[in-house]
């Protein structure tokens, strides 16, 4: 639905902010975006929302990764954002 990158903050960092909407299952939503950005159990829980979030290093780089999930009656919204910076 939407896309955002930021990357005033380089060469030590850059952002993407996603937002998506699916009809598929809640559950499989949850868990493809758990397993891919290996996010674990929700940090917590809001309503019909859950958020996702974790950190991960590669090198000299760290990734924080944030996803915010919600239930809505029409389907689901999936709010992704993605920040990257040097150690």
């Amino acid at each position: 639905m939407a896309s955002h990158s930021n990357y005033s903050g380089l060469p030590s960092g850059f952002r993407w902010d996603d937002t998506y909407r699916t009809t598929d299952n809640f559950i499989e939503v949850y868990n493809w975006y758990s397993v891919k950005f290996d996010l674990g159990a929700e940090a917590r829980a809001n309503g019909r929302c859950l958020l996702l979030e974790g950190t991960q290093e590669q090198f000299f780089l760290e990734r924080s990764i944030t996803v915010f999930l919600c239930n809505a009656q029409d389907g689901q919204t999936i709010f992704v954002s993605r920040f990257t910076n040097t150690h």
